[in-house]
């Protein structure tokens, strides 16, 4: 696996958190987080610390309630986690370009570890082994690990644990797939527990659960009784859904930046009807109508576009150029938009757009992007 982010430095999280990443070549990948909470009782009677993450300002809700963040199987609780480290792994696609994760704690919370690798430049993987290697800290029945995997289909996963069996009290791992905990025949006690130490004191555990996931948002959850190691998993069938069409490529780059796809989509259909090969009679080229004025700004900011009419190099420019408007000119949409089709000399950054002096061209051009119109 290729490293892209590596951060290993334990650090305490009170205020949101932006982490920024580059990816050089788009792929599936893996990003690992582990962190610890503290819960209720630890804090001496306050509420218990949480934690949520965005990645490219996607949020991950309880799959039966979607404005719930931080009781999300990808969040970080320490109600549930009963304040011992649990790690999260997201498997996604990414494609190149800048990417963001931010973190957003409730209280607090520690981050111990941030990795993120790329797995394949494949979208689709018969088979994908991991080498988890985890074991647990030392407590009772909580949260331990969870799998997210985004916009994803998957046939089935396959985890292999080792289990220590105690005179007491032996070490046992709940499996709950998007929300529906697997259960085995146990006696009481255990009904809710998959994997169960035997006499056989470190024994190793593997199944293989077949779940016949589509493309979307899905969580494979385990929790930790005592000390238990997941060694590895291995995931059959995976397929990440990628963007392909232009509108997808448009949506997709809208959503990294946080920019409403909608306006994104309605000014390329402005300029170019999402004609790839569009050409003025001034040389702007392709979907965003690039000039070599902006084909060369767009170089300051890390891409060097070598033809302009390819689709990912096209859109990539156009909103690196889009965002670096956007933020000359403090977040003004309008500014934005009047400095992108009047030119930059035009527009100044520290005095109110004067709506009336804008050419009609630029006002239509204005009115229709803003405007509540169909693609």
């Amino acid at each position: 696996m290729k490293r892209i982010y590596t951060d290993n430095k334990s650090k305490k999280i009170t205020q949101p958190k932006n982490i920024n990443f580059d990816v050089k070549t788009k792929g599936l990948h893996l990003i690992q987080i582990a962190a610890k909470t503290q819960s209720e009782k630890q804090l001496n009677g306050n509420d218990d610390e949480d934690l949520r993450i965005e990645l490219n300002h996607q949020k991950f809700p309880q799959l039966t309630n979607e404005n719930r963040y931080f009781d999300s199987p990808a969040a970080f609780s320490g109600g549930t986690s009963k304040g011992l480290t649990k790690t999260i792994y997201f498997l996604v696609w990414l494609d190149t370009g800048p990417h963001t994760l931010r973190f957003i704690p409730d209280i607090g919370a520690t981050l111990n570890e941030l990795n993120i690798r790329q797995i394949s430049n494949s979208a689709q993987l018969d088979e994908l082994t991991l080498q988890v290697d985890n074991q647990a800290e030392n407590g009772d029945r909580r949260d331990w690990i969870t799998f997210v995997l985004v916009n994803t289909a998957l046939t089935s996963f396959t985890p292999e644990l080792t289990l220590q069996r105690r005179f007491l009290d032996n070490d046992d791992v709940r499996v709950i797939i998007d929300g529906d905990t697997k259960k085995k025949h146990h006696n009481l006690r255990q009904k809710l527990w998959y994997f169960v130490a035997s006499l056989i004191k470190g024994e190793s555990q593997k199944k293989k659960f077949t779940i016949n996931f589509s493309s979307g948002l899905h969580y494979l959850e385990f929790w930790a009784d005592r000390t238990p190691t997941l060694k590895q998993i291995a995931f059959s069938g995976l397929i990440a859904k990628i963007p392909k069409t232009i509108q997808e490529k448009i949506i997709y780059r809208a959503n990294q930046y946080d920019f409403d796809p909608r306006i994104m989509l309605r000014l390329v259909k402005r300029e170019s009807q999402f004609d790839l090969q569009a050409t003025s009679h001034a040389g702007a080229k392709g979907l965003f109508q690039l000039t070599s004025i902006t084909i060369k700004e767009i170089a300051k900011h890390g891409l060097k576009i070598t033809d302009p009419y390819d689709v990912d190099q096209n859109i990539e420019g156009g909103f690196i150029y889009f965002n670096w408007l956007y933020q000359r000119y403090a977040g003004h949409i309008k500014k934005t938009l009047a400095a992108w089709n009047w030119g930059l000399g035009h527009v100044p950054v520290n005095k109110p757009l004067d709506w009336d002096n804008l050419p009609t061209e630029t006002q239509n051009l204005i009115n229709d992007v803003l405007g509540d119109h169909d693609f």
